[in-house]
Formats: C-alpha cells, structure tokens, sequence
C-alpha cells in the first residue's frame, strides 16, 4: 500500500542520490586542484566510508569476530624453515591445516 509518507520518502531519497552524483564533480575538482592521483582519491574515500559505516557496524563486528575466518589461505616462507615452522604452528593451533607444500609457498585450509 501506496501511502503520502512511503511517496515523499523515495523522492528524498532521488534528491539525495542527485545531490551524491552532483558531489563527484566537485570531488574531481578539488583532486584536481590538490593535485590527488587516483590511489589517494580511493584511499580516501574507502576510509571516509569505513569511518561512516563503522558506528553501525562495529557491535555486529565484534560480537560476530570468530565467524569471519579464511576459507583457503596461501603463505610465502621462501623456504625460510625458522618462519615456516612458527607460522605453520600458529595456523594448526587456529584450526588451520596445511593441504599443499608448493616449494616456497603453504597452502592451508580452515576446517569449519
């Protein structure tokens, strides 16, 4: 059902993607201007995003930390055993397991 609220909301909301959009041109702007590369300009703004989401999204975060594990992991000794030894332990005492040795790189996989 169709009502006055539900009508004046989504005409906010095309505003406000209008008024987004229309803020590109002056991001681009001041980039140039400032003289930002392109790295610069993403990395700020993920970082202006991740500082807006994270209010948000820090609880779920936090409460929810041992759920987000890696499913296949590869790692890189070049065949320095001192530090294969240490990370292949530390990967095993997390629930890691090592399923492929391809010389100078581990492949190890989480078990759920």
């Amino acid at each position: 059902m169709i009502n006055d609220k539900s009508i004046l909301f989504a005409f906010v909301l095309l505003i406000a993607s209008s008024f987004f959009w229309s803020g590109n041109f002056f991001t681009g702007k001041i980039a140039s201007l400032y003289d930002l590369t392109p790295f610069k300009l993403s990395f700020l703004r993920w970082s202006l995003a991740f500082l807006l989401l994270l209010p948000f999204t820090f609880r779920k975060i936090i409460l929810d930390f041992n759920k987000y594990k890696f499913g296949l992991m590869s790692i890189e000794h070049n065949f320095d055993t001192n530090y294969k030894d240490k990370i292949n332990e530390l990967l095993v005492k997390n629930n890691y397991t090592c399923i492929k040795e391809l010389g100078p790189d581990d492949i190890y996989k989480y078990n759920l």
